[in-house]
This record gives C-alpha cells, structure tokens and sequence, in this order.
C-alpha cells in the first residue's frame, strides 16, 4: 500500500496514494476541471488527501458520532493515522494545487508512519450496545458508493468503511463486494472508461479484499473476478493474480486456471509451487503453446519438471515442428529463434526439425546461428532447399550466394549436381563483379572436389575473358585439372597474341612474349581434331601476313606452331 505522506510539503507530491479514494496523486492530481481532486495536507501529521475526499471522510465521521454516543461528538481527525485535525476552515490546511513545488514554515515533522500497518490504522472492536446497528449499516452502505468523479467510475470511502469493520465487524455483502471490485478497473481515458489493472485498481481492490464476507457467495464473487481477469491488462495484473492466488482462492479449478495462466504467460516459478503443492499436470496443448514461446535463459528446465520428461519431449517436438513449419516473417524471427534455441537446449534434437532450423536461419541470413546449427547439430540443406535458393540468384548475386551456403550443403550426389548446375552458370553468365571473388569461389569448390571437365574449361576460357594475364590461375586450371579452351577461343587467342607483337623487342621481352605465347599453346585439346584444325588456320593466316611474319621473336612461334601439327601444312 503506498502512503501518501510529506516531509515538508517541499517535494513534488507524485508519489503516493490518497489515503481515501487510493488513486494515485501523480494522476488525479493533473485534473484541473474538478476542484475535489485538489490536494491538502494536514500540519499535525504531514498526510496528503484530495480535498473531496477529506470532505467526504469528515461528513462520515460526524454522521457516524451522531449515530454512536462512544465516539466524540464532530470529529476531524486523518483518515490514515487518526490523529486530531485541529483545522477547522479550508485556509487551515496546506493547500497543494496541480503538483507545484512549496516551502513548508511548518515545525520538524513526525517519524515516517509504519509501510506495514493496513490503511486506515486499525481499531479494537468495542461493543455496539449503545447503538442501533442498522443505522451503522445504513452509514456503512452509504460509504461504499460516494460519488462518481471524472476520472474514475466510483469513489468509496475506504478509512471509513475499515473504521465500521473493526469498531462493529460490518462486512461488504456479495454484491457490493462485486461492485467495487468491477468498478476499481475503470479509468478514464480520452473521456472513455477504459478497463485497466493499475496501481489505483490494485490498491482498491486489496482494501475491498479485506472487507469482504466470509460466505460462498462472497467467494464465488471472487473466483468469477479472477477468472474476468485473467483476459484483462494492466502492469499490475500478475501482483492482484498472485495476491488472489497465495490469499483467497481455493476453488481447485479455479486455481487451475491460474496455474494455466502462470505456464502461459512463462511465470514458471510460480507455476512450480502450484504445481508442487496441488499435483496439477500442465495441458498438453498448453505446454505445447508455452514451449513456442519460451525464452533460452530460463524457463525450460522448470517446465521440464513440471510437466515431466516424456511429456515435455513429445510437447517439445510437436512445438519445434509448429515454430519451423511457420510462414516466415522478419519481424517475428526474434521470437521464433529464441524458442527454439530454447528447445535445443532442453535436448529436443530432432535430426529433420534442426534441418528446417537451418533453412529458417538462411531466409533470415542469420550466419551466426547457421554456423551455430551446422557445428553444434550437425544441420545441412537438402539438395531441394538449396536448389531454391540458387534458382532465384543471377550474375554475381549468385556467386554470393554459392559462396554463402556452400558450406551449409548436404553431402550427396543430388546437392553436388545442384552445385555443378549453378557453378555453371557462373562460368558461363556474364557477371558484373569482382572476378577475384569468383575465382575464390571455384578454387573452393574444386578443392573439394565439385568439378568437370566441362566446368574447368568454361572457368579457363572465361578466365581469359576476364584477365588473361592473370596466368597462375590459367595454369592451375590447365596444369591440375587438365582444362582447355575450345578451338574457336584457341585460334582467337592465339591470333591475338600473334599480332600483338610489337615490331621490335628486346631480347629480355622476347622470353616474356614466347612464354605467353607458349601457355595459350598448352591450352588446346591435342585430342580434339578440330583444335589442330584452328593451329593450322593462325599458321596460314601468319605466313600469308608477311610483315608480321618477320617481327623477332615470330619465328620461334612458328616453330611451336609446326611442332604442333602433324602433318605440317603446306606453306605454298
């Protein structure tokens, strides 16, 4: 219970409760239209309350010492300690208008009142002889309903519904017990009651507690508010479901369903103490429901308990194929992943289930948590998956992609085709990108072994399309895996280092030219016909071209180029 109580009036009056009403000062207090929602406070005691409120406690009061000739005739005293209020006119009290900041000229103030004593302070029962108790139930009745405000639904009188309780052991019937528990939810917002569990319900709703009757009616009016509330909202929810549950509730199917909320809303702690103390079996569809949406850091070994090994297995495979067969979306990828990081940890390790993890995981390019299911479980795409999503990739996108689940992909014959096929395109694909990353990505995959004699042709002759001076590479596809260009690339190449030859060289740039000229040589198919073919053709084309015939360094091609073809063509 917060109480609503100042030093010296010098601090902003946010904090607390008015001691009457229980609403909060740092709302109502923001609600200028109505005058009752102004705040006083008392000199002799320091306690903050709306001036409506003491109003309405004082009227009370008196009509209550008019009724019981015990209580001393025109009281004023202070809802929350009881103490004498000597003020006897409005200007008597401090008056704190719209939260402003005062400087208190009052005497040092009292200790701070005890957290722990209820509100108001309690009183010893005395014998009501001297009285007419109907007339006490009248007043009392009057109290529970003061007046509607404009920012709650109903304002009760709460000090002086405790003072009739403990001076007269008048109790809220049923029905207004009902009432004010109904009507504590409601709070005006944009001038619409709304339903809500705040700090203000909360307050009211633990002081009607306490007034209530000890009948089954009564307590069939709780169980029916507990189970409304569990579909309300509100931050303090959970502090009036726990408060019901450990105090008031003992209906079992009722605390069932409490329990059943503890699982659903991942209160697994609480849970668990229901769980131990009335045996209750979780649901399997609950549990099911609540392992979907469990968080890896806790939960998952007390819901393991609770619900017992085999039930927690079978629930926790069914939950991870729910969460995998889900219609990916980025923004519900968070919540997904965590649940079944969740699973993973609590040994639900499914071989086909960790596999579509992984396919979750690449829709959402999450490379930690891939590498993370590849290493830890052994996850890897099937041939049809990874096929997808090369299907949808062109030009260099495509080598991204290769490049990115190339280490992701299952070992089988049916991925290894899926490979070739999209490396093949690769080579072949015109692609507007950095070449390095795609001769990165061939070397890869040819050092494991992913290649054909069709594949390395094609990489040799683009190779030479791309950078045909970048001769280590051309030679590591001719020298270890035997590639070759195609007669109709041979003669071009060869054609085109002829005639790039300059009319003069040095003997130094002679060796560079004849070792270039040399490799574009080694790069034709010696068993294929037509290759001869296209080095029969570059010779007649030289000979016939007589100025280029006689350059330096010329000679010694045309010797290679002799060397190369038997029969040696007729040079008339």
């Amino acid at each position: 219970m917060l109480t609503s109580y100042s030093h010296d009036f010098s601090q902003r009056v946010y904090e607390g409760s008015c001691s009457t009403c229980l609403n909060r000062f740092d709302y109502s207090n923001t609600r200028n239209r109505n005058p009752a929602w102004s705040i006083v406070g008392f000199p002799e005691c320091k306690h903050l309350i709306h001036k409506g409120c003491f109003d309405h406690w004082s009227s009370h009061s008196r009509e209550l010492a008019q009724r019981d000739i015990s209580i001393i005739d025109d009281p004023i005293t202070c809802p929350l300690c009881k103490v004498d209020v000597k003020a006897k006119r409005d200007h008597d009290f401090i008056q704190l208008p719209c939260s402003l900041n005062f400087t208190s000229h009052l005497e040092r103030h009292k200790p701070d009142p005890d957290p722990n004593l209820p509100l108001p302070l309690s009183e010893h029962s005395a014998s009501y002889n001297h009285c007419d108790i109907q007339l006490i139930q009248e007043l009392f009745d009057k109290a529970v309903f003061v007046y509607d405000s404009d920012v709650y639904s109903v304002v009760s009188n709460f000090p002086a519904l405790h003072q009739m309780k403990n001076r007269y052991g008048i109790t809220l019937s049923a029905e207004q017990l009902e009432t004010i528990l109904n009507k504590a939810l409601l709070t005006s917002r944009y001038n619409v009651f709304q339903e809500t569990i705040h700090t203000n319900a909360t307050n009211k709703i633990k002081m009607a507690l306490l007034l209530r009757s000890d009948d089954e009616a009564t307590k069939e009016v709780i169980n029916n508010f507990f189970n409304s509330i569990l579909d309300k909202t509100g931050d303090c929810k959970d502090v009036i479901i726990d408060f019901l549950l450990e105090n008031l509730i003992s209906d079992r199917e009722v605390i069932q369903k409490g329990f059943e909320y503890y699982i659903r809303t991942n209160n697994f702690h609480n849970a668990e103490k229901i769980q131990k103390k009335h045996s209750f079996h979780i649901k399997h569809e609950i549990l099911k429901q609540a392992l979907m949406q469990v968080n890896p850091h806790y939960g998952v070994s007390q819901l393991s308990r609770i619900a017992g090994n085999e039930c927690f297995q079978k629930a926790g495979l069914e939950a991870m194929k729910a969460l995998n067969e889900r219609a990916f979306s980025r923004p519900a990828y968070s919540k997904t992943k965590s649940a079944i990081c969740a699973l993973l940890d609590g040994k639900i390790l499914d071989q086909d289930e960790i596999k579509k993890s992984l396919r979750l995981a690449v829709l959402a390019g999450d490379t930690v948590w891939q590498m993370e299911l590849k290493k830890k479980y052994g996850a890897f795409l099937d041939s049809q998956f990874f096929k997808n999503q090369l299907e949808g990739a062109e030009g260099y996108d495509l080598v991204k992609t290769i490049d990115h689940l190339f280490e992701l992909r299952a070992d089988d014959e049916a991925t290894k085709q899926v490979l070739m096929a999209a490396l093949m395109r690769v080579v072949t694909e015109e692609n507007h990108g950095d070449y390095f990353k795609i001769k990165c990505l061939l070397s890869k995959c040819l050092e494991a072994g992913i290649w054909s004699q069709q594949l390395v042709n094609k990489a040799l002759t683009q190779a030479m399309n791309e950078h045909p001076n970048q001769d280590q590479w051309t030679q590591t596809l001719n020298k270890k895996y035997q590639a070759v260009l195609d007669p109709v690339m041979l003669e071009h190449y060869l054609w085109k280092t002829l005639t790039d030859c300059p009319p003069s060289m040095s003997y130094f740039d002679q060796g560079h030219y004849h070792l270039r000229f040399k490799r574009i040589l080694n790069f034709a198919d010696k068993k294929n016909e037509e290759s001869d073919q296209a080095i029969s053709t570059v010779f007649k084309k030289l000979l016939n071209d007589r100025e280029l015939s006689q350059r330096p360094g010329i000679q010694k091609c045309i010797e290679w180029l002799v060397e190369f073809n038997d029969p040696i063509p007729d040079a008339t």
